[in-house]
């Protein structure tokens, strides 16, 4: 702490305020001014005090002068061990984070119209097209080629807007087909939300979509639930009549061809309210009840 003297020379007397600091002589002056420069001393702070925090300056300063690179390497070699795992794990964690945020991120974009320009084809899509599975389809329809019967349903499962949904959703659908009731997907051909035709057993093959009908009938089924949310779109319309034009042109369906409602046939809501205004519409389209709960057999001589 600070000493305050008194010192006397011979002659005048005078009076010297003597400044001590540490024990040490710093100033020593008169009357007032004594006060003054006392005033510009930190008597709390001795020269180790000083000398420390010059040293941390010095320090802060070097730091900033360290590459970062380097600079993370003292951080982490001078960290605990606990820290260090924690640092891990919090940087694992965000990484995971930026990687399922992109991963999303091109899956929205890849599912959106880019992904739907993938289409390898406008409308007609194959079954290699869609990477369908094999299945063992051997039976066929030729007893009663040319088909004159056409059977509307619906698949009752989520729409798909672009040929990627599409495709994946055309899959999981077959997929559920051959593992839960070891046959292939059930009806011949498929239209998507998307106004594109995806092949499913095909032309002169037996579907297995209507009891009773399969063995002489072309089975559609719209993908969607039109029973309530799904509403048929004008391209998905445009799309079947271009496909039934096909299976005319290529001997596959008769001219003169017949379209029903599996409501209208058998006991069931297939293919849903929405779907069945629209195909009300359709010339083809068959508005009496009189091919209900009648065999193949019968069903042919009828449209004889």
């Amino acid at each position: 702490m600070p000493r305050r003297g008194v010192h006397t020379e011979s002659g005048p007397s005078t009076t010297a305020d003597v400044i001590m600091l540490n024990d040490r002589n710093v100033a020593t002056v008169s009357g007032d001014v004594a006060s003054i420069q006392t005033s510009q001393f930190n008597a709390t702070e001795g020269p180790r005090d000083v000398e420390t925090n010059a040293s941390n300056a010095q320090k802060s300063e070097k730091d900033k002068d360290i590459p970062f690179s380097r600079y993370l390497r003292k951080v982490v070699k001078t960290s605990s061990r606990v820290i260090r795992a924690l640092s891990i794990a919090a940087f694992v964690i965000l990484l995971t984070v930026v990687a399922f945020m992109l991963y999303f991120t091109i899956m929205a974009n890849f599912s959106s119209e880019d992904g739907d320009r993938t289409a390898p084809h406008e409308w007609d899509i194959s079954r290699v097209l869609w990477q369908a599975r094999w299945a063992n389809n051997t039976q066929r329809t030729t007893a009663f080629d040319p088909i004159r019967l056409v059977i509307i349903q619906h698949t009752v499962t989520p729409d798909c807007f672009t040929f990627v949904a599409c495709v994946a959703a055309l899959r999981n659908l077959q997929s559920y087909f051959l593992i839960n009731l070891h046959y292939d997907i059930p009806y011949n051909f498929m239209i998507g939300n998307d106004g594109r035709v995806y092949e499913g057993r095909g032309w002169g093959m037996v579907g297995a979509h209507t009891f009773m009908y399969n063995r002489c009938t072309l089975g559609l089924g719209f993908v969607g639930n039109y029973d309530r949310h799904t509403q048929v779109s004008k391209l998905q319309i445009e799309r079947m009549k271009l496909l039934l034009e096909k299976g005319v042109r290529e001997g596959f369906l008769d001219p003169n061809y017949h379209i029903v409602a599996a409501s209208d046939i058998q006991n069931t809501d297939s293919p849903g309210s929405n779907l069945y205004k629209a195909l009300k519409e359709l010339d083809h389209f068959e508005h009496t009840d009189r091919f209900r709960n009648v065999d193949c057999e019968v069903t042919y001589g009828m449209v004889s």
